[in-house]
């Protein structure tokens, strides 16, 4: 039986890239998903782009404002979620 931990190796394989988290290089996947958010839309906390990457990468001290680089453009850390499977979901805004 596969674990999640190895479907995320998997898809860090085919859809990881490398980027700059605190200065420090690790893999992860970029997503910039596409929200429309309204008055009405309750717990919309964000629509940024989401950096996907393992736990452990993470450089320590990984926190809101963290600077990062992906493809060249500069973004910090707005939000952080662990989903308590050895990921983490980092919610980006541009700078």
């Amino acid at each position: 039986m596969i674990d999640a931990g190895e479907v995320f190796d998997l898809a860090l394989g085919d859809w990881g890239e490398t980027v700059m988290v605190g200065g420090q290089s690790i893999t992860a996947i970029f997503d910039v998903p596409f929200a429309v958010a309204s008055p009405r839309d309750y717990g919309v906390e964000s629509s940024g782009p989401l950096l996907v990457c393992k736990t452990t990468d993470l450089p320590a001290g990984t926190d809101h404002g963290t600077a990062i680089a992906v493809r060249g453009k500069p973004y910090t850390v707005a939000g952080m979620e662990d989903n308590g499977l050895g990921d983490t979901v980092l919610t980006l805004v541009a700078v």
